[in-house]
Formats: structure tokens, sequence, C-alpha cells
């Protein structure tokens, strides 16, 4: 390397980079970034600064932005002629061998010296890949690296030094070399407000007016929206995450729309409403909408035909392009084998002078080049004949391609991203395509639930009233939908009804997610719940709300048996139960609750149940829960406190009578029709026989599943297993703790194939069911 050249493939002018690798680049972000940044870099002695930052969230943006701002007129006198280079991280480990890696590192810093020595000032010197840099030198155990950077930079103090690496990678070298990171002054990089992230947006949109695409500005605020929201529709920090995903629904979108002809969506949505019309007019009306029908599917056959002739006329092209690139692979092997034959001869030769006696150290390629080698005699004109004519084709070629770009371009109509495709888009990206609006459901699900999860009225309408609330008040937006602690005796229902809300009001028992929380009885499990912070074991694992929220955004959330839960557990819990939002303790992860319902249950109070009457046991809970600290005020202050009471034997007699009815759909299948039946004089005495406050329903139900639910297992197996069938009446009875069965096999009359006219009784598997229990 020469006094007055920089290796450039290892030491990169800053500013060249940004023109070659970020071109068209501007700085959207915290204008107080690049002033701490400058300030850091002008204190006395020693510049040594780390940038930190969840991976995603600018820092290398950043570092461009400040190279980009010692051109402006506001540049600082001291920070004139500032000369900044970037390692090349990727091509310093580009090789496996550690001595190859030490040498060309050695050379970068020497050359770094002598800029300083040639312009009598400091470069600054970044190292903005710093996360793979960092991983490069743990996984090699490269500690050299590390002690001739750190003396080069505060020993020799031949440049100042800016190292840009993401939370993990900073997390793993304090952990293997804390002493090289002790010089450092970490600045950690501000989150680019709102506004910054969409001006950034809109200047990246630019790129796509050679697609002829616009994004409408709604949709650049939809997309800003949705990945602050979930952070599971990309795998970095903002503003990196919404830039990606950006850049992901425009191509989606832009190649869905250039694929048919211009128009083509609009008509088709057309021709939907007015199909939809004609099933509900007659008259002149239907003959008018026939009429427009006709009239749309016309132009829409007339842009498919255009469309479809206007591409069909580049096929020949395109068969040339093919036809000729096959005739250039052609060539290229003749001149490949010809040239082998020259590097074959030159093999012989050379060996021959070794054998001679005359060293010539050289490889066979390097002798075939040499003036040693005869060329004359081993000449093979037809080479440069082919090459001459596979540059002839590869013009061609590029001639062609670009009448194709042409008559593409010619195509090419204007569109505009709408922020409803990024919202659609986003949703089934998300998983929640299927996620119902609740505000469409709150007002018919109340009644239902209170035919499904029976006799507990008092426990289902104040969580119905609390997110009715919660949905019509603007101000409580960032809120859950819903925070519910539900109090009371076992057995009754509780965990059922928060079963019964994912599928009443987000309509599917997906939507359900469970944490059981006698998992978190200790105080150090609060880490798996909320995240461990760095420097502490689990940090690198994704907490169970972290998880929630990612998997089902939008849904039930139910934290099983509360009260068994450290204290500590219930406190962290504090901030998603009233926020909305939750940051893992790693300072990585975001979690986001505002279209979950919470539900906690706990059997709290039950010895209250028990021993008084409903009303009392509701005041005296109250009055406890507050006063014996295994709740904290501000805990339950966040919740709606609603309590479950135990279940009069007419409501166990229709929940009995309703599982009966179930076991038909939970056994057979949809070509068997079993209709099981109970009366209800035996239900009652079921109900009185077995059934005790204190157990709840949960006694009876399981009661149930090892007589009733094992008979009709049994029956329908050893009909399957015979080739019969189950279908029929099963009459079930209970006398003096014994259930009794009477099951008469259903049978059809049906004509007969080969004689219509003659009735033949066949036994037949209806395809529909019926399931009743009286």
């Amino acid at each position: 390397m020469s006094n007055t050249e920089i290796n450039t493939k290892l030491l990169q002018p800053y500013n060249a980079y940004i023109e070659s690798a970020m071109p068209n680049f501007k700085y959207f972000g915290s204008a107080q970034n690049v002033k701490d940044l400058s300030r850091a870099l002008n204190q006395y002695g020693n510049n040594s600064i780390m940038l930190t930052g969840p991976s995603g969230i600018g820092r290398r943006s950043l570092i461009a932005g400040f190279a980009q701002s010692l051109k402006s007129d506001n540049t600082p006198l001291e920070m004139m002629n500032l000369d900044v280079y970037r390692l090349n991280v990727q091509e310093l480990f580009n090789t496996q061998s550690i001595p190859d890696i030490e040498r060309k590192f050695s050379e970068v810093l020497s050359e770094l010296a002598e800029i300083k020595q040639r312009h009598g000032k400091k470069p600054l010197f970044v190292i903005d890949d710093g996360t793979n840099f960092a991983r490069e030198v743990s996984e090699r155990k490269l500690s050299g690296l590390l002690n001739k950077l750190k003396a080069a930079d505060t020993a020799s103090d031949d440049f100042d030094l800016i190292l840009s690496m993401d939370n993990d990678a900073q997390h793993m070298m304090k952990k293997s070399y804390p002493n090289f990171l002790s010089h450092f002054a970490e600045q950690k990089v501000k989150e680019a407000d709102d506004k910054d992230i969409r001006d950034m947006l809109t200047h990246e949109a630019e790129r796509y007016s050679q697609y002829k695409l616009s994004i409408a500005p709604d949709a650049i605020d939809k997309a800003v929206e949705l990945c602050k929201r979930y952070t599971a529709l990309g795998d970095f920090s903002m503003p990196k995450r919404v830039s990606l995903f950006m850049d992901e629904v425009a191509t989606e979108y832009r190649l869905d729309a250039h694929s048919r002809p211009e128009g083509m969506a609009q008509d088709e949505a057309l021709l939907a409403q007015y199909t939809a019309q004609l099933e509900t007019c007659d008259g002149d009306a239907k003959d008018q909408i026939e009429r427009d029908i006709a009239a749309v599917q016309a132009d829409i056959d007339e842009k498919q035909s255009t469309w479809n002739q206007a591409k069909s006329s580049l096929k020949p092209i395109m068969d040339e392009i093919q036809e000729t690139e096959a005739f250039s692979t052609e060539l290229l092997e003749k001149v490949k084998k010809a040239e082998q034959k020259i590097l074959d001869a030159a093999s012989i030769e050379l060996k021959e002078h070794q054998a001679n006696g005359k060293h010539m150290e050289m490889s066979a390629e390097s002798y075939m080049h040499s003036d040693k080698f005869n060329m004359r005699e081993n000449k093979h004109p037809e080479i440069d004949i082919n090459r001459n004519q596979i540059q002839k084709n590869n013009d061609h070629i590029t001639k062609l391609s670009q009448k194709i770009n042409n008559k593409a371009q010619e195509l090419l109509f204007p569109i505009t991203l709408t922020a409803d495709y990024v919202d659609s888009y986003a949703k089934a990206k998300l998983g929640m395509s299927d996620v119902v609006d609740i505000k469409s459901t709150i007002f018919t699900a109340k009644d239902q639930m209170n035919n499904i999860v029976i006799g507990q009225e008092q426990m289902v309408n104040p969580v119905f009233s609390k997110i009715k609330q919660r949905l019509g008040n603007k101000r409580e937006a960032s809120k859950p939908v819903g925070c519910v602690l539900i109090l009371g005796p076992s057995g009754v229902g509780k965990t059922f009804l928060a079963e019964t809300f994912a599928e009443e009001l987000y309509g599917s028992a997906d939507k359900l997610s469970v944490i059981n929380m006698e998992g978190f009885k200790e105080k150090h499990t609060v880490s798996r719940m909320i995240g461990a912070p760095p420097g502490y074991a689990g940090y690198d694992q994704e907490a169970e709300l972290v998880k929630i929220a990612n998997t089902n955004p939008a849904g039930v959330l139910l934290l099983d048996e509360i009260e068994k839960a450290h204290l500590d557990v219930k406190q962290a819990l504090l901030t998603p139960l009233d926020k909305g939002r939750f940051t893992s303790a790693n300072g990585r992860d975001t979690a986001d609750f505002r279209d979950m319902l919470i539900m906690m249950t706990s059997n709290y109070g039950q010895d209250l149940f028990l021993t008084r009457p409903y009303d009392e046991a509701v005041e005296a809970v109250k009055e406890r829960i507050y006063l014996d600290g295994h709740f904290s005020p501000e805990f339950l202050n966040r919740c709606t406190m609603v309590f479950a009471k135990f279940l009069e034997p007419e409501t166990v007699e229709k929940i009995v009578a309703r599982r009966i009815s179930d076991f038909a759909a939970d056994f057979c299948d949809e070509e068997t029709t079993l209709n099981i039946k109970m009366s209800s004089e035996d239900v009652t005495k079921l109900v009185a026989d077995k059934y005790e406050k204190k157990q709840g329903a949960r006694v009876i139900k399981t009661l149930l599943e090892e007589n009733i639910g094992e008979y009709i297992c049994d029956m329908v197996l050893k009909a399957e297993l015979s080739g019969a069938n189950a279908s029929g009446t099963l009459m079930i009875s209970y006398n003096n703790g014994e259930f009794g069965y009477d099951f008469k096999e259903k049978s059809l009359e049906i004509k007969s194939p080969s004689n219509e006219n003659s009735a033949v009784k066949q036994h037949v598997q209806p395809a529909t069911q019926s399931f009743n229990a009286v």
C-alpha cells in the first residue's frame, strides 16, 4: 500500500460508502442524536463512542447523517475537514485464516495512523457493523484484534472511534471482554418520533415511482400505527421494522395490481355489486341490472383481450433471447474446451522443462500466459471468433431486453397503495384476518353468553358493561379491552367464562391464550413473565407476555389461578393491565394488549362463600382482599372484580342436560344420527343424589364422563369395528346411583335401486345429526 492510497476494500471513506451503498440517503431521526454524537467526539481526551440500541433503531443512519452533516454550512469549525472512514467488516472476515485477518486489521490501523500524520488531524474511525464485528471476534476468539484496536485508540491516540452494536452484541461483549469496553462512552440512540418516521417513509416511497406506484399518506400513517403496535410485523425495532414492512406491502401490492389490466379490480367489484343486487329485484329494475352486468362483463373481456395481446407480442422477443443465450452457451463450451487444450499443452511443456532441470516454479496457467510458452503452435483462432460472437450475442440480448422493458413500462399504469390494503395485509400476516370486530358482537353476545354460562348473570353482565365503556371511551383506547378478576368458589364456571368469551366475542376458541399461574409461585419466576434484564439468566428468552401478544394479539388472555402467583409477578402485570403496552425487561421486546381481554380467575375467599349467603360473602371478600395484602391495592384498582356464586340445583340440571346432548357431537361423525335422551325426572334425581355445592358442577361432569361418556364411546367404536351403524336413540335412566341404557337402532325405508316400485328396508347413515336431551 502506498503512502497516498488506502485499501478501499477494507477502509472506506464514509461519504463514498453512502453514495455507493445508500444512494439517495437522507437522515430522518432525532436531531439530538447528531448533537450528542458531535459533542462526544469533541470532548477533551480520547473519544471512543459506543452507539447502542436495539437492532433496527437507526444507529447506522445516525452515523451516515452525522457524516453528511459535516458538509453543511452549520458544521462547527472544529469539525471541518474531518476525515471519516468505516471498516468493511465483511471484507475483513471473508477468510478462515486467523493470521490473514490479523494482518489485514493491522494494515487498517497503520493506514489510519498515516492519515493522522499526513493531515495533522485524527480521522474518525467507524465500525458501524459492530454487531457482526463482535460476533466474529467472539466466535473466533480474536481477542488480539481488540487489544490492537484499544492500543491504537487509547495508547497511540491515532483516531477517534465509533463502535456501533445492538443490545445483544453489547451484552455478549460485556460478558466476554469487559475490559475492552471499559474505556468507551456509551450513547444510546433515541428512537425517531412518528413524524420523522412518516417523513422517512415518504422519502423512501420515491423509489417506487419507476413502477408508477404512489403511497397514500394515510397508508403510511397506518403502517406506522400497526408496526408500533404489533412487533410481530418485523424482526427489528422501529423505524427499520416499518421500513421493511412498508417495502414488503408495497411490493406485494404492485405485483398483484400489475398482474392484470388497468381497472380490472374496479370492474370486478362493480360486477359483484350488480350480481348481489340482482337477487333482490325484479321487473324493469332487474332488466336494467342485467344490462349493466352485461356491459361490465364486456368491458372486462375487452380489457383482458387487449392485455393478453400486448403480453403475447413480447413472447417472440423472449423466445429469441432464449435461443440467443442457448447459442452463446454452446459457443462458450467450445471456447472452454479449446482453452483447456492450450492449458494441457502448457502443462505438458512446463513439466518437460522441469524434468530437464529448469527450475520454473509457476502454475501451468501462469506458464501459459508467459513468453516462454509457444502460443503460435498452440493457437486456436476459433477462440477469438467465438468470443467475438458471444459479445455480439450479448449486445443483441441487451437490445432485446430493452425492448421488453420499454413495452412493460408502456403497460404499467398508475396505482396507489391505500390504508385499507396495508391494514388487511398486516392482519393476514398476524393471523388476524378471521378476528371479528367486537363492536359488532358486543350487543348480541351478552344474551348468548348468559344462555351458555348458566346461572352466573352477576358474573357475565359486569364484564360486558366494562367492555362497552372501554370501546366507547376514546380516552381509554390505549388500555386493554378489559381487565377482569373473577373471584369465587371452585367448579362454578370461572374458567368456562373465559373460554366462552373467546368464542362468542372474538369468534373462535383459538382466540383464548392461557397461562397457568401456579408455575409462577417463586420470586425468580417474574423474569419468565416479563423477561430477564441484560446480564441475567434468560435474557435471550422471550417473555411469556411477549409470546402471547405476538401469537394471539386479539383475543382473551386467561391468567388462571392468579392467587397462586408470587406478589412480584402480580406487580409486574400492572403496566400491561393499565397501559395496554409492555416492554420486556431486556429492553428489546414489546407487546401490545389493546385488543386483548385479560381475565384472571381465583378461588380467593372460597371459605366465605361456603359459610355465608352470597351477598354477605361478596362484601366480606371485598373487605378482606384490600386488607390482607394478597393482592396489592394498585393491582385491584386496575381490575373489574366480579364474583361467581354456587350453582343452584336447577342450574346444574340444565348443565347436565346440555352435557348429555353434547356427547353425541363428541363421539359421532357427520354420518351418524344419535339422539340421546334422559328424562327430566332422572336428571333431577341424579343432581339431588350427587351434587354438593362445595364441590361444584365439576364432580357431576366427571361422573357423566366416566359413565355415559364411556358407554357411548364403547358403543360407537364397536359399531365402527363391525361395520354397523350407531344411528338411533339412546335412552338413559338413573336410579339408586346406577345408570341404565336402552339403545334403539334407527332404520329408514328407501326405494331399492333395482326396483323403484318395491319398498325395501335398509339401514342407512343419514347425513345430518339431531341431538336432544330432555
